[in-house]
């Protein structure tokens, strides 16, 4: 049995339009389906007790207080490799730091360092019970691909604050849609921490102290980067 597969991170990237069923015919093999006609029937485990997997050292304890007194969902859209994901994680720290309650989902393609990637933050001072919004309060876009994805949430605003960087084509949107230099300002790397600050500094939701807290931890504050990072 010969199994073949296309590279994920670099084979899509450097091959555009390649599909594996062109690459295996081109090999000279064909593409088979193998069943055997007798698959088992589903079956279900026994449950067990496990010691938990998440260690006590990951627990964060509230150390700033919070203004925030209503449901606020978040959404930050820009390109894969953009530090998306890393800006959302360290913002949700701050917000948990802050005593809020918070969620966190992320979405990206397969492909590494090609497409989209978004992630969606939930906060609040009571328990949430779920992971996304499909309108959220505020979006923030930093990247052509990320307009491409908050495209659809921003139609369906009718209220709230939408964020663009200021290279980025207009988004049909009810929202109040600001225009913000993210990626000319601290380069596309940083582009979606400059803009969760800029957020944090209008909003006032939590102390901007919280997010530096998480922000040195993470070496954002070395030669000068955190102190560019907050110049709005």
């Amino acid at each position: 049995v010969e199994v073949m597969e296309i590279c994920p991170s670099h084979g899509v990237k450097a091959n555009p339009g390649m599909k594996l069923k062109k690459v295996v015919e081109e090999s000279g093999l064909e593409v088979k389906v193998f069943a055997s006609g007798n698959e088992r029937p589903p079956g279900l485990s026994e449950p067990r007790v496990s010691p938990s997997l998440l260690q006590d050292s990951l627990e964060m304890h509230p150390v700033y207080p919070n203004s925030l007194k209503r449901r606020m969902s978040l959404m930050i859209a820009g390109s894969a490799g953009g530090g998306v994901q890393s800006a959302a994680e360290s913002f949700a720290k701050a917000a948990i730091l802050s005593g809020l309650d918070v969620t966190l989902r992320g979405a990206y393609t397969v492909t590494v360092g090609v497409g989209f990637s978004a992630a969606q933050i939930n906060m609040y001072p009571e328990p949430i019970l779920y992971t996304g919004s499909a309108t959220p309060d505020v979006v923030i876009v930093t990247s052509s691909d990320g307009a491409n994805y908050a495209r659809p949430f921003a139609a369906r605003m009718t209220e709230g604050l939408l964020v663009l960087d200021e290279n980025l084509d207009s988004l049909p949107t009810g929202a109040e849609v600001i225009r913000v230099p993210m990626s000319a300002k601290v380069g596309t790397r940083d582009a979606s921490i400059h803009g969760l600050l800029w957020l944090l500094n209008r909003e006032r939701m939590f102390p901007t102290e919280a997010m530096m807290d998480v922000l040195t931890a993470a070496g954002k504050s070395r030669r000068g980067k955190l102190e560019k990072l907050l110049q709005f």
